[in-house]
């Protein structure tokens, strides 16, 4: 008789086969184009949007891997075989299948389910589908079959029971096995020709007769129940036997027999029951058309879908400006938006923000000021545009006269991420160029505009003050000019080399007479020099001047003996 012990171990282990951990992972196997560095493994959840390729990886192989810890070994112990199906774009590939005694003692191994080689086809996307078949033991369906007879087991009626006897006894050559102990005996009270209980089909439908439990003997009773006398159309004789007939007349019904009839009522009953724990990690599902299981196959079905990036032209970097947008080139502008745009044919296959969540991260990369020569990462937010479109989130000004490289990566916990995209930029600022004296640094304060920015601080020269054609001698003078300059996409520091230059000066007199006052017109170059002409009219005089503001001199020195332009500050 089976004892109490074994049968609280099947317990255990079905509560365990039920928490929600499947004894298998799927994996995508990167492998390195150069063949130099390691493979990256990335584990797939269900829904995954993931890379055929990154940046110097390709995707190899879909595999799957089953699991070595406690959890997995027992819930893979409820099964006997696992069938992995996989799919490309619905075309369906050679399935794959694990025989479970395969993964003693230890389970941990790599089976291959996919080499991937793309699918020849101009969509940015690639539909691959995983459906994995775990298929019962029969001692697991047993345990089950067990349980269902303890709490909703039926008495047969005796002459139904002697019926059964006599069949059994008949197919056994007229001895009787139960008698001896020959027999299991089960909670039920007994299998074979010992047995008394029995499940009902679903409803009010007949008795079952078909029992995944086995015998000392190590068989099942199928064989030997009177399968025959069950038919509908059976004689006076089977009558004793109405308990257990179904009257099904359907010619599937015919067609596959009572003994089908009776197994997939027990499935049904079985899965029924097996579904009642939501965690359970897949559905237990009845496969009819299985000829090796009788056309009557229980198992688990899990199903996993992903869909494949391929890399060529799947998202685009955009700048708007001016409410114009083009194509975002190695320039852009501070006061512009840099737009995410999402294939039109990617898009309308796949919602926008499948993109937008973990395990996909956007990233810039910039110069660390704080560590010389190294670069800091900001992750970056999107913003909703448009249907495909999305802009980032990123106050180019902050990064003005930088050069920031954004990123597209996908990245697991514990894993090395994958570069998807790459775009490297420079941030300029383009356009008219106008600098004020003193108002320049206060305008620059309430709009916070990067101290990088030319506009930001104005330029304040000492000039010498060359007298022509006047009574006025040479002298100094502290111009105050107010810069105009242009930045252009083919020139786009132009304003830093060469300004046009409208002044006011403040020239000193002579000895005995105060200071005048000039206009004029002049040429700033490189920030720190003033060329221009003054008139002043209360001196009757014109001036030369040529000015040279110190704060603007420094780093222009300092760039050139560092081996640097010193135009940009």
């Amino acid at each position: 008789m089976r004892s109490v012990c074994s049968l609280a171990v099947w317990g255990v282990l079905f509560a365990t086969a039920g928490a929600g951990a499947e004894p298998y992972e799927l994996l995508a196997v990167y492998a390195p184009v150069n063949g130099t560095a390691r493979d990256i493994e990335l584990s797939l959840a269900r829904d995954t949007l993931f890379p055929d390729g990154a940046e110097g990886y390709r995707l190899q192989r879909i595999i799957a891997r089953f699991k070595a810890d406690a959890l997995a070994a027992t819930t893979l112990s409820a099964f006997r075989k696992f069938e992995f199906r996989v799919s490309v774009n619905e075309q369906p590939r050679e399935p794959v299948t694990v025989e479970a005694r395969e993964l003693e003692p230890q389970p941990d191994r790599d089976v291959p389910l996919l080499d991937w080689t793309g699918d020849g086809q101009h969509e940015a996307r690639s539909f691959l589908k995983v459906e994995v078949r775990s298929i019962y033991t029969p001692e697991f369906l047993c345990l089950q079959e067990w349980e269902l007879l303890d709490r909703e087991g039926e008495e047969a009626p005796k002459e139904a029971l002697e019926a059964l006897r006599s069949a059994h006894l008949a197919s056994d050559g007229g001895v009787d096995a139960s008698a001896d102990g020959g027999e299991e005996s089960s909670p039920d009270g007994g299998t074979g020709a010992s047995r008394k209980k029995f499940l009902r089909a679903d409803g009010r439908r007949p008795l079952i007769l078909y029992s995944f439990c086995k015998g000392f003997s190590g068989e099942t009773p199928n064989d030997s129940q009177p399968w025959d006398a069950l038919a509908p159309e059976a004689g006076a004789a089977s009558d004793r036997l109405s308990v257990f007939r179904f009257e099904d007349r359907s010619a599937e019904a015919k067609e596959k027999g009572p003994r089908w009839q009776h197994k997939k009522a027990l499935v049904d009953r079985l899965a029924a029951r097996l579904n009642q724990f939501p965690s359970h990690f897949g559905q237990a599902t009845v496969d009819t058309s299985a000829e090796e299981y009788e056309r009557a196959l229980l198992y688990v079905r899990d199903d996993y879908r992903f869909s494949i990036l391929k890399a060529g032209g799947a998202v685009t970097l955009q700048e708007e400006s001016g409410g114009q947008v083009r194509f975002l080139a190695d320039q852009l502008d501070q006061e512009s938006q840099v737009l995410l745009a999402v294939e039109h044919n990617l898009c309308i296959n796949l919602p926008t923000e499948g993109l937008l969540k973990p395990p996909w991260f956007f990233v810039l990369e910039v110069v660390d000021k704080d560590a010389a020569g190294a670069t800091k990462r900001l992750d970056v937010q999107l913003g909703f545009r448009h249907g495909c479109t999305r802009v980032l989130a990123v106050q180019w000004k902050d990064f003005l006269d930088q050069q920031v490289t954004f990123r597209i990566v996908f990245r697991h916990p514990g894993a090395e991420e994958l570069v998807i995209y790459r775009h490297t930029f420079h941030i300029y600022n383009f356009g008219l160029i106008t600098i004020l004296p003193v108002a320049s640094e206060v305008l620059s304060a309430v709009t916070k505009a990067s101290a990088k920015d030319i506009e930001s601080s104005s330029v304040i020269p000492v000039s010498l003050a060359l007298s022509v054609g006047g009574e006025r001698s040479n002298s100094f003078a502290v111009t105050f000019p107010f810069i105009l300059g242009v930045n252009t996409r083919s020139a786009p520091q132009l304003a830093e080399y060469i300004a046009l230059a409208p002044s006011v000066s403040l020239i000193a007199g002579d000895s005995d007479k105060a200071p005048h006052v000039a206009v004029g017109i002049g040429l700033n170059l490189a920030r720190a020099f003033h060329f221009g002409y003054a008139w002043a009219p209360d001196a009757s005089s014109d001036y030369v001047l040529i000015g040279v503001s110190i704060p603007e001199l420094m780093p222009l020195l300092s760039g050139i003996v560092g081996g640097g332009s010193g135009v940009v500050p």
